[in-house]
């Protein structure tokens, strides 16, 4: 059994001490904590940690920093991830330790976390970006949990702002085929095309190689995306098995990539023995890679040129990809899978704006089923 005494110090200021008994080897095992208060405090205090000690949950006291800890938990968690990933770590841990650094890890609370949810904000960062921030701190404060550094997690009962639904522009149906029409003529139509017909993320259109694409069976193998970070691209494996999938193409597009890969081998026979083969099928004149921001950044300038409304970011060609399909009366199921999403109720969530209209549809479609197989109510009234 746990035993404890208290050591006054001075006037508010106390030792408090556990008497845990003997080692193997006869030596004395203590706990000594300093504890500042009054008395009745220290007493309230000692018995808790008795308490926590006896149910295995005590946590031995340690001096260590928030910072000192954030720093070494960014350098372990940074191998386990993505180059992207692990540069947005960095950026968020950066910003943690200067706000919470100074603060012993075991004297963090609630209250520190939203304060700084706050100076967050108070930046000008969005709701949805500090609530990255919150995500990457309850991940490293949980592995604080289980190194017992820390008796419980105080991300879990701080409140971090609650974001707005992403903003998306949806096209329609006349407004992308006008947008598809005017970029015939440009060297990114065939990604733009691709981009429009299959709902692929950019990364994932500029990791594409051509032994991704199945000529006979009209349908295309997601396994890579392409990463630009602040040391250059990386090639990344699907992060899981719903990213790795086989879609389906329209024979338009078949056409659009057979015409385009003769394109691509008259430009590699320019550049002879100095073109950079990767088999990609969306690259550089020489065969490298195409940087993400290269084609988001020509996607802005081609629509201010065509001086047209409304003016969407290259990711809006996804999301127009899957509401046209649900506007459409396709399965969820089946956009879903297309895009690649982990669950259907991502894809619901996402594309909610599209439900009333579905919801209308489907109601409207009641009476051309059930009507037939109903009574006049005209003719009973007769009768």
């Amino acid at each position: 059994m746990v035993r404890g005494h208290i050591e006054q110090r001075y006037k508010t200021t106390f030792t408090i001490i556990l008497d845990l008994g003997r080692d193997a080897s006869g030596k004395r095992k203590r706990i000594a904590k300093s504890f500042k208060g009054s008395k009745r405090e220290a007493e309230a205090e000692m018995l808790r940690m008795i308490a926590e000690y006896e149910k295995g949950q005590y946590i031995k006291p340690s001096r260590i920093t928030t910072a000192e800890f954030l720093d070494r938990w960014l350098s372990t968690a940074r191998h386990a991830v993505s180059p992207k990933t692990a540069e947005r770590y960095a950026d968020y841990i950066k910003a943690a330790v200067s706000a919470l650094g100074s603060i012993r890890l075991q004297e963090l609370n609630p209250i520190h976390l939203e304060e700084f949810y706050d100076q967050l904000r108070n930046s000008g960062l969005s709701a949805r970006t500090i609530l990255h921030h919150h995500r990457v701190l309850h991940t490293a404060l949980n592995a604080a949990v289980n190194y017992r550094l820390l008796a419980e997690n105080p991300a879990d009962r701080a409140q971090p702002p609650k974001p707005e639904p992403p903003e998306m522009q949806i096209l329609t149906q006349e407004q992308l085929a006008e947008l598809i029409w005017d970029a015939r003529n440009s060297k990114y139509f065939p990604l733009l095309y691709l981009a429009a017909y299959t709902g692929m993320r950019r990364g994932e259109l500029l990791a594409l190689r051509w032994q991704d694409i199945d000529w006979q069976t009209a349908t295309i193998s997601i396994r890579q995306t392409l990463q630009q970070t602040k040391d250059g691209l990386f090639f990344k494996e699907a992060k899981n098995r719903s990213s790795r999938r086989r879609i389906a193409i329209s024979d338009s597009t078949i056409s659009v990539l057979r015409k385009h890969r003769k394109d691509q081998a008259r430009e590699r026979l320019k550049h002879a023995s100095s073109y950079n083969d990767q088999g990609l099928v969306f690259c550089q004149p020489n065969g490298d890679p195409l940087k993400p921001d290269t084609v988001s950044t020509w996607f802005y300038k081609f629509q201010r040129s065509r001086k047209k409304e409304p003016c969407v970011r290259f990711h809006d060609l996804r999301h127009t990809h899957a509401s046209l399909l649900l506007l459409a009366g396709w399965n969820p199921k089946v956009v879903q899978e297309r895009l690649g999403h982990s669950s259907i109720s991502t894809t619901m969530d996402i594309y909610s704006h599209i439900l009333p209209s579905l919801h209308q549809s489907a109601a409207a479609s009641l009476d051309a089923i059930i009507k037939p197989m109903s009574p006049d109510p005209e003719s009973d009234r007769k009768k």
